[in-house]
This record gives C-alpha cells, structure tokens and sequence, in this order.
C-alpha cells in the first residue's frame, strides 16, 4: 500500500506519525495521575445515575471524575456507571447544554443540565450594525475565528475558500505574495469589475492587507435585503471583517508561529528528449519531409552518452529550485479595565518561492482600542499598517515572469542548458534558465495604512449618534530592472545578444477619505422589538501615479534612471478622483420573537456620471416567521424534535458603478473613472503650415447619459434546526442585472474606442444547502459542516441579437453563461484518407487525412468554418461545495477540509498540451497519438510540425476542453493541546503543537499535470498552484 503514496504523501504521513508519537510521549507523562486513581479503586465506589434534560433523558452526554482520566458516556436512556469516591467532583457535559459539576454524596445520582441558549444569543455582524441570527431575515453567513485557526493560509481569500455556499473563490497562483484568489458571490453579473464590497471594522478596504490571524468573523451578505444598506457598491455582494478586540482583566499575550515547505500542486510532463526526437520524425514523414534525426541520432538520445550534442535537459527540474520555505510568526497582546480595552498585534509572514528570485516579506501591525469616557461616550481607534516587498523574476525577452514558465515548458529537452564548456544552449526565444541566471527582478513595495476613529454617544436610552471617519493612503511601488543576455556560440564564438536593458520605475499613491454619521434608536415595549438606523457618508478617493522608463545601460551593474540612454527616455503620470455621497436608513421590526420585519433604503450619487444619473436609490424589503416560536408548533410533537424553524423572504434593489478597479495596485483608463466626459491627453504634434506644433487631442470617448448598473435580487430561505444537534440552511435566489456597462462595436470611421453603454441584461439564479451536525460520544467530540450550491448565469440581454466573440475561444450569447467557451464540435479522429474523403466535407484548413479531428458541419453546407462554432461550456463552475469535519480526543484534535467544484470546463492550448516542432515540446498525452501503422486507435491528432487541422487556437474545439471538476483535500490539522500540569509547571498558560497541510490531495479528471484551478484558458505561463506542510505551535502567556 504504502508505494501507491507518492513522495511528498509519504512525508505528509511520515510528519503525523512522528507528531502523535511525541504526543503520546507528553501524554504518558501524566498517566501516573490514572494509575494513581485506578491503583485506590479498594477507596472507590461505582455511582449510577442519570442524565436528563427538560425533554427527557440525554443520551452520549459526557461524565468524567474532574482531575483525572476517568470518564464515561450515558446511554440510549442516559443512564452512566463511573468509580468515584465521595466527595469527587463529576463534570457532566453535552454538545448544546452547559457544561454542570456534581459532587458525589453517594451512589445514586440524578442530573438535570440546562440548555445552552448561545445559538439563540449569537450575533452575527451585518451592515453598520449586529444582529441576533436568529431573527436573520436576509441571506448572511458568518464565520469566526476558530474556523480559520491553524490552517497555513497567506491570505484571508484562501482561509475562507469553501466556508460559504454560493461565495466561488479561485486561487489561480501560488506565487508568493500574488496568491490572492479570486471571488465570485452567486455568479457573475458583470464584465466589469464583478469584485464585493469588502468592509473591514466598517471601512471599505482590502482583504489582501490583512493578517489572517487578526480577524475575529467574516459575514457575508449575498442578497440584496442583507447588503441594500450599500447601494451602490454592493450588486456583487459584500464581505464584512471585523478584527479582534480587546477585553477587560489582565493582559493576556499569545505567539502563533508555524514553518514548512511549499511544492507546487501539479505539475506538467513532457516527453524526454528521446521521445521528442522520435515523434518529431513522425512529424516530418507525416508531412512528406527529410527526417531530423537519424538512427544513431536517436540512440545517443537514449543512452545519454553525448550530453552536448544529444542532451536530455529536464527544464521543469532546473527551474522548480527554489526551497519553497514558508514561515510566520505572529504575537497579540489583549487586556483592559471595564473602560479601556485594547488589542495589539505584530505579524511577519515570509514565503520564498518554488522558483529562485520569488519570495514576498510582508508585515502587519494591528491596534485596536477603546475607552469607555463616562456612562454614555465611548471612543474607539483602531490603527493598522502592512508592509509587503515582493520579487519577481523577469526576462530579457519579453520583460515579464509569465514568459519564464512558457519558455520552460516550451524549450525541447534535446537543447542543452550549459555546454560542457559552460555556455548557454538556446532555443529560439532564448534560454529560460539563463534568464533566472541573470538575477533580473521586479521589485514591488506595498504599503497600506488604515486608520478608523469614531465616537459614539448616547443621548438617551436606547438613542445613540455615532461619528466614524476612516483614512486609507496606500503608496505603491516597483522597480524592474530588465538585464540584457549575451549568447555564445558552443564553441565560445560570439553569438547573438538577446533584449535591451532597461528600467521602468512606477509609483501609485493613493488615499480614501471616509465620513459616516450613523444614528440607531433600539426599543422594546411589551412583545415590540424596535431598530432604527439613519445615516449619511461621505467617501473621497483620489489616485496619483508616475512612471519612467530608461534603457541602454551601459552594463547590467547600472540600473539607476540617470545612468541610462537619453535615447527612448519616457515619462507617464496623472491624477484621478472620484466622490461618493450616500444617505441611507434600515428599520428592524420583530414581534414576540415570531414575526420579522426589516426594511432599508439607501440613496447614492456618484461623480462617475453626469446630471440626473448621478443619483440612484436603492431599496428592499424582508420578512421573516419562525414557526417554531407559534403556540401550535410548540404543543405539537414536531417541538419534540425541532429547536428552531423559520420562513424567510426578501427583495432589495442594487447597484454599480464600479467600471474597473480602482485601488490598491491598479490604475484603470480614464473612461473607467470618468465615462461621461471625453479623455484629452497631450503629448500629440500636429502641423499647422509646415511647422510642427505640439497639442493635445481626444484619446477616449464619452457617453453623457451612462448611469448605474441596476441589480435586483429575490430570496427565499429556511432554517432548521433539530434537538439532535443537526441544522439545515436552504437557500433559493434570483438575481438580475440590467444596464450593464458595455463597450459596443463602432464603426472605424468613428476614429476613437467606444463608449460605455448601459446595453446588456445577465441573470444568476441557483440554491444553496447548508448542513451542520455536531455530538460527542465520551470524550470524543466530532462536527460536520457541509455546504454546497448550484448556480446558474446567463446572459439574457446583449448589445444585439447576434453572438459576439470574445477573443479566441470566448463568445458573449444571449442563453448562456458570460464566460463561454465558443468552438466546434468534434466527433473524433479520422481514422483513414477514405473516411474523410466519404465525408465530402471541406477541412477548415491544410491538407486533411487520417489522423486528423473531425469536426461537426453544424449548417450542413459541407464545409467547415466559422458559421460551425457552437457553444462549449464556461470556465465557471455551476456547482460548488466544502465539507468541514472536526474530531476531539482528550488533547487531540483532528481536522479536515474538502473543497471542490463540478460542472466546470478548462480549455488547454499553447504549452499546456506542447507542440511537435523543434522549437517546442510535446506533452506525455502525444504518446497516445494516432499512427496508421502502429496506433490506429490513438486518442490523439497524427504528429504534425504545425497544426493546422488541428490546431487549439486557430481551430478552437471541445477536442481541447476537458472536465475540470475536482475535491481537494484544502486543509488537515493534527494538534495536540499539551496538558495542563505540564504548561503549569514551565509558566505558561497553555500550549499546542501541530502539523497541518494544505491542498494535498487533488481527485480529478482534468489534464495530468495541471491544476483544476489554474486559469480556464491554461497555456503553462503561469506560476503554479502550491502545497504547503507545515508544523506550528500556539501558545498563551
């Protein structure tokens, strides 16, 4: 069994057999105490008893002797045996009840525990406020910080990935630094910037600035009755963050560090140099050419005798060096009076890359604190500050990173990396690992800065007036230095010179400026349960940025902007600003904890657009009935069995301005800021009676009457729970955007891009399942946590009734998803001349024959071209789901993280499946290529230089297109909690050692060697998903 493990499993499991072996080791330090109590059982009697609750006996409830090891679980009946002594103490706990000790006066005992109300009490953080769950009327999921504990995560998108239903998060990189994912919340309703809202402690940020280990809950609200208080920014949902804060008692400092190493997940496998030579050959007689190597050729390629001449360079092995080392370290110091609380933290996280060069530095700093200044004023600050340097590699080239992992895995394996003389071999575009040799980088510097200052006072019982104001400068920058190459012949002769040196040095400063007052006003009289929220905002950001560019160094040593040619010296820069001015209320209505009402309205302008369309109002209207709290529910024996039932509906109206991004690290065009007004830029000479003057002239285009993206959204959910500890969540929604911001095809004669247009209408529309069980049995605790959703996007509206093709393989069409692959559609191979010439159907290009695909004549006019593409699927999943489960022994616990996607297409073209040429490589799956003579029956197109027929770009075809469904095990933790007589006897509080993983296991059908989440349109130039081990240790001062 254990050689069906590969390599990197085999560590994983090696790790958690030497983690519970020191464990044992620790726990065996305390048998002694068990042996103690089981060597006096002359001293001990055996209690009886029974456990009940208010509805009857309570079965698997825990009972233990507190002090030692001694426990037992109740029965069916609730009925227990235990040896105990008098005067014992007996913990008696179970999931849902709070937790009861007994002292033992004799034999017979009888214990009653009472219910835990937490699930009723727990609050749940919504827009500007709090908000009990249970009287949720709108769709909102929450999770805290316990479920993102102990999980090697570098952001705070991959921590909460498969925690939501309904919210898609892709992490398309591993790169560090760069390994952001991207999400998506019930679809995708836009081509614009289709990104939520994200609130950090009531402040519009970014997720990426934040240390995980700084959160205390993340909520989303996914329908428009949960995130109308937004308006505006709100159509693609909204993610709210609030970090961790203070508490009163002493102060409490707790370090939580861990260490490992990185692997990439998948990786591609192409065919060795023997293999290559072989099926190039093929090629050429396929082709009706001389062939290229010959019989001795094709020997020494295989015997490795002629390193030089008839090499077998492994590219992926030379480039995948770098240690992949990961730590992090972070310290939080909490503490307080009953009037001053405060929270302060410090983290460090440090990644290099499974490449040379890679590696991402990033620092947080966190303070939050609040003081309590009499009775009825209360002040609150919180400051937080990140730091991250990133480095990349680039190439001479073409400048970027990207073309490092093409070239890779484009190169043949039969070109040398060095010569025995130590010069470069060199394909046709260069040598990849001479790129990384040369030590070029593109420096990046991120700095973000939040500060939140607001003060709240009430004016009376129950009215309060809050005044925040939240400041976010943010100042950016990179420095690429790009190094020239110079080539030698192999036998040391000059050879050609590939790039210019050259440096582009690039500065983004940016700031938000928020104001908010918020009034809230929360009444109960009798069974009336009264909320009132009125607000207004004010939100100012303003963009800045240079650029400068020099080249022709005088060596690769100088890269200073002044030490460069005065010849091809650029500069860029500009400056943009927008506004946005919103008012906006809620009311809350609850009647006897049965009846919910909740209603909100918010109204926004923007200076995005012109006149009239500035403003835009944005209502919706929920309500909701727990069942479970009417008198007939409670006397029927349903109430036996059922804890809590509720019906919930709602609809809100949203909106969208959002054009492209418009902070952190980007800088869109000017229409993305401002597309009602015409974009003049200078810097264009004209001549006016042959004299050359300089000028300025119109580079962008307006439409004067553009306004909001309009998204309205429906929902329908139940919640039930049951007595037995098991919950459901089921959620139906329909959302609909209309007026989505489209760029339309103009006329060339117009002379300028085309504006934005309010002229496309996209619908999503799915359910969502949420299911949570949890129980004990003795000391063994378990949950489940499984969520899953089907999610359904199409386009009802576009700019015409015809399809639009999209780039290669994309096509926008009414009745499909916006992302859709657009292509034909096979029937296989052909498996003869004759099958093809019985067809009678004219090839798309080239000379076709047997080995070639055959593609569907859709219209029957007996001839392939454009009028044959058809629909191939979309990139975006339709369903999604995670399963969470988590398992206690004593001092152990257990957990695991599946995630997954299904009903999802990936296209692969370029270097994901290789080329035959001698200027590229093929991957493993041309092995299973059609040979008349000697595999007539192969999977794959006959071998061919050039594509032709075949090819994935200029044909594009379902041929190509492969399933990419997938569950991955994203995350197992085993930890041990050291016990308390050992933290007790070296000062500390408590301790716990761990080992966890992260995207270990990947079951899937998609290509062999790439990642289902890598982009849908993989062609290899991308840096690799990872998998992380790691150890780590958690401990409190």
């Amino acid at each position: 069994m254990i050689s069906k493990f590969t390599s990197n499993q085999k560590v994983s499991l090696l790790a958690i057999a030497l983690l519970v072996a020191s464990s044992q080791s620790l726990w065996a330090a305390e048998m002694p105490i068990a042996f103690k109590h089981t060597a006096n059982k002359a001293a001990q009697n055996q209690v009886t008893g029974k456990v009940t609750a208010e509805d009857g006996p309570l079965a698997s409830a825990t009972v233990s002797v507190k002090g030692t090891s001694v426990s037992t679980s109740t029965d069916a009946k609730g009925t227990f045996a235990i040896r105990a002594k008098a005067g014992d103490i007996l913990l008696v706990s179970s999931v849902g009840y709070k937790t009861k000790e007994v002292t033992v006066t004799g034999t017979t005992l009888s214990i009653q525990l009472e219910s835990n109300n937490e699930a009723l009490e727990e609050v749940v953080v919504v827009g500007f406020a709090k908000q009990k769950k249970v009287n949720l009327t709108g769709a909102v999921q929450a999770i805290t910080s316990k479920d993102l504990q102990d999980r090697p995560v570098t952001n705070v998108s991959s921590a909460i990935q498969g925690k939501f239903s309904g919210v898609t998060i892709t992490q398309n990189s591993g790169q560090p630094g760069k390994d952001n994912g991207t999400i998506r919340i019930r679809g995708l309703g836009t081509i614009n910037n289709a990104n939520p809202l994200v609130i950090v402690d009531g402040i519009e940020s970014s997720m990426n600035n934040i240390n995980p280990n700084d959160i205390e809950s993340v909520s989303v609200l996914k329908d428009g009755p949960s995130a109308a208080i937004y308006g505006s920014k709100a159509a693609n949902g909204v993610i709210l963050i609030t970090t961790k804060k203070g508490g009163s008692g002493k102060p409490q400092l707790n370090y939580t560090g861990y260490a490992g190493i990185q692997d990439p997940t998948r990786l591609p496998e192409y065919m060795n140099s023997y293999d290559h030579a072989v099926i190039l050959n093929e090629a050429l007689k396929n082709e009706g050419k001389t062939q290229r190597f010959s019989q001795q050729d094709l020997e020494l390629f295989k015997n490795g005798s002629d390193p030089d001449g008839h090499p077998n360079t492994d590219w992926l092995g030379l480039l995948y060096k770098g240690s992949g080392f990961q730590q992090s370290h972070n310290l939080q110091v909490t503490g307080g009076t009953e009037d001053v609380q405060y929270m302060a933290s410090g983290g460090y996280l440090g990644q290099k890359g499974v490449i040379k060069v890679a590696s991402s530095d990033r620092y947080n700093l966190r303070t939050n604190v609040g003081a309590k200044v009499s009775s009825r004023l209360r002040f609150d600050l919180g400051l937080a500050y990140n730091y991250q340097r990133i480095t990349e590699p680039v190439n001479p080239y073409t400048g970027d990173m990207a073309q490092i992992f093409r070239q890779v895995n484009r190169i043949p394996s039969f070109i040398p990396y060095k010569y025995s003389n130590g010069v470069y071999g060199r394909g046709s575009d260069g040598n990849p690992i001479a790129w990384m040799d040369l030590e070029a980088k593109d420096n990046m510097i991120y700095k973000h800065t939040q500060v939140n200052f607001s003060g709240e006072f009430q004016i009376m019982d129950g009215l309060k007036i809050k005044q925040v104001v939240g400041f976010q400068p943010i100042d950016n920058m990179s420095s690429k230095f790009v190094k020239d190459i110079q080539y030698y012949a192999p036998n040391g002769d000059l050879g050609p010179k590939q790039g210019v040196n050259n440096l582009t040095v690039y500065n983004f400063q940016s700031e938000r400026l928020t104001f908010q007052t918020l009034m809230t006003y929360d009444k109960k009289i009798g069974n009336h349960q009264i909320n009132v929220l009125g607000g207004f905002m004010d939100e100012t950001f303003r963009a800045d940025y240079s650029s400068a560019y020099a080249q022709g160094f005088l060596n690769n040593d100088f890269s200073e902007l002044n030490l460069g040619s005065k010849d091809g010296m650029k500069v860029d820069g500009g400056a943009k600003k927008l506004i946005l001015r919103s008012f906006f209320g809620r009311i809350n209505y609850a009647f006897a904890d049965k009846y919910l009402l909740e209603a909100n309205v918010r109204r926004d302008g923007t200076s995005r657009f012109l006149g009239s369309n500035r403003w835009s109002t944005f209502p919706s209207f929920s309500a909701g009935w727990r069942i479970s709290q009417e008198d007939f529910f409670k006397e029927s024996s349903l109430s036996d069995v059922i804890s809590e039932l509720k019906l919930r509906g709602g609809w809100g109206k949203l909106g969208n301005q959002q054009l492209a991004p418009t902070s952190d690290n980007s800088y869109p065009s000017s229409d993305a800021y401002y597309p009602g007004l015409f974009t003049i830029s200078p810097g264009y000479n004209y001549s006016f009676g042959g004299e050359i003057s300089s000028g300025g002239a119109i580079v962008e285009s307006a439409n004067p009457i553009l306004k909001w993206e309009s998204t309205t959204s429906t929902n329908i959910g139940l919640d039930l729970n049951f007595k037995n500890n098991l919950g459901f969540v089921f959620e139906y929604f329909d959302r609909k955007t209309d007026g989505v911001l489209l760029k339309l095809p103009v006329s060339n004669l117009y002379g300028l891009p085309a504006p934005y247009q309010n002229a496309g209408k996209v619908q999503n529309n799915g359910v969502e399942l949420q299911v949570n069980y949890q129980n004990s049995i003795g000391d063994f605790k378990y949950s489940i946590a499984a969520n899953g959703s089907y999610i359904n996007n199409q386009i009802k509206k576009w700019a015409s009734d015809e399809p639009q093709v999209n780039g290669t393989f994309y096509i926008y069409e009414q009745g499909r998803p916006i992302r859709s692959f657009y292509g034909y559609e096979t029937a296989g191979i052909y498996r003869s001349d004759e099958e093809y010439k019985n067809s009678g159907i004219q090839g798309v290009n080239g000379t076709v024959g047997a080995g070639d695909i055959i593609y569907k004549d859709q219209n029957g006019d007996k001839k392939i071209d454009g009028n044959d593409r058809v629909y191939l699927g979309s990139p975006d999943p339709k369903f999604i789901f995670g399963l969470t489960s988590n398992m206690s022994y004593k001092n152990f616990d257990l957990s695991l993280f599946f995630q997954g996607a299904a009903k999802v297409q990936g296209y692969l073209w370029g270097e994901a499946i290789g080329g035959i040429s001698g200027s590229d490589k093929p991957t493993t799956i041309f092995a299973d290529r059609f040979n008349a003579e000697t595999n007539p029956n192969g999977s794959m197109p006959r071998a061919l230089t050039s594509w032709s027929q075949n090819s994935p770009s200029g044909t594009p075809s379902d041929f190509w297109i492969q399933n990419a469904s997938y569950v991955r095990l994203k995350n197992i933790t085993f930890g041990y909690t050291l016990p308390k007589t050992f933290t007790d006897r070296i000062g500390i509080k408590g301790a716990k050692v761990y080992y966890s993983g992260q995207n270990l296991l990947t079951f899937t059908g998609f290509a062999k060697g790439f990642d289902p989440e890598a982009p849908a349109d993989s062609r290899g130039n991308y840096y690799p998903q990872v998998k992380t081990n790691v150890f780590g240790l958690n401990v409190n001062f």
